[in-house]
């Protein structure tokens, strides 16, 4: 199989979202935040969909992506075998119709408030964890990952994230931060150069799950 790197179009959104929402069906947040194991697979390609819109397809256009993709099949038919994409560090708050055309402000309604209130909880924390590591500086941010079950342990994943660095994190003279929340990730990370620089829990009741912080500086 011939693979090509590119930036996803709209069209290719909910290819990435059946691929995202596999890949992170049981990453411990997502199990905090959608508990109904029945349900969860199904909130999350709508979630992560609307969050590639949100990121990728606004005004403000706040992130940049990169998906391998096999070669010469057009937008919308192409399977996404490995994606991530990040938020630029001079990336701006979204207004109000930026989550209106996303889905974003039906998210109450369509996943009901207990579930919405997690969410936020998780979304709260995590940019709480950002803003003490970080401070007034600003930082690439990697807002996911994934990599198709077929191509896992290939080492495409590393690749992947390497060219990114490479290619772009390196040259903009800006640090880059990410967050998981499982330990084997952890060690992933640290491989390609990132560092732990917290380790906290998040969320209350038997639920709550343990999320690390890492960064990889210019040095």
């Amino acid at each position: 199989m011939t693979l090509n790197t590119i930036e996803l179009m709209p069209q290719d959104y909910s290819h990435a979202a059946i691929l995202l929402a596999e890949s992170f069906y049981d990453n411990p947040s997502h199990i905090y935040i959608f508990p109904d194991s029945s349900t969860r697979l199904k909130h999350l390609q709508w979630g992560l969909k609307a969050n590639l819109q949100l990121n990728l397809n606004s005004a403000k256009y706040i992130g940049k992506s990169f998906a391998l993709v096999e070669a010469n099949q057009p937008p919308g038919m192409r399977e996404i075998q490995a994606m991530a994409f990040w938020n630029y560090p001079e990336s701006r708050s979204l207004g109000f119709v930026s989550k209106l055309k996303s889905g974003w402000l039906t998210m109450p309604f369509r996943f009901g408030v207990d579930t919405y209130h997690r969410l936020m909880e998780v979304i709260n924390n995590m940019d709480e964890i950002k803003q003490t590591v970080l401070g007034e500086n600003k930082a690439w941010c990697l807002n996911n990952m994934a990599v198709t079950k077929k191509l896992r342990g290939t080492g495409i994943g590393t690749k992947l994230l390497h060219q990114q660095i490479q290619t772009v994190i390196l040259p903009s003279n800006f640090p880059a931060i990410l967050m998981t929340q499982k330990e084997i990730n952890v060690n992933f990370y640290q491989k390609i150069g990132f560092k732990v620089v917290q380790e906290s829990k998040i969320g209350t009741g038997k639920s709550a799950f343990t999320n690390w912080c890492l960064l990889l500086t210019q040095s």
